[in-house]
């Protein structure tokens, strides 16, 4: 699994990055490790990124450390005003599991996600 996960709300488009083109169609998502397509990309409206690692170092730019998370309690989104389909794509993208939830319940699953503390890794050095 990437680190990075780019989701289009918008249109279907193409972004120009180091000479090739990025296709997002709308309503889809890609995934990277490179933070600098993250950078570009984050610029362009209707793409949210989710930083499935936050807790690692980033070379990202600094001035816009708010950014890393996709727009939820911090900048007031409701999920009341979203659908079922945009709900289930919010919680796949935070690998909940939708499978027979209904909107009322998907709701409270991102709620419960928010909420929750990020949970770190320990990584064991070996000794060889």
């Amino acid at each position: 699994m990437k680190r990075f996960a780019i989701r289009n709300y918008g249109l279907t488009r193409q972004i120009p990055y180091k000479d090739q083109q990025v296709f997002i169609a709308n309503d889809q998502a890609i995934e990277t490790d490179d933070e600098e397509l993250v950078a570009v990309l984050r610029k362009h409206e209707n793409l949210y990124v989710t930083d499935r690692s936050p807790e690692l170092a980033s070379s990202l730019p600094a001035e816009e450390p708010e950014k890393l998370e996709e727009p939820e309690a911090s900048e007031e989104i409701s999920y009341e005003g979203m659908t079922v389909k945009e709900l289930q794509i919010l919680a796949k993208d935070r690998q909940i599991k939708t499978s027979g939830l209904n909107k009322a319940e998907l709701i409270e699953a991102l709620q419960d996600y928010d909420k929750a503390p990020v949970e770190e890794e320990v990584l064991e050095e070996v000794i060889v």
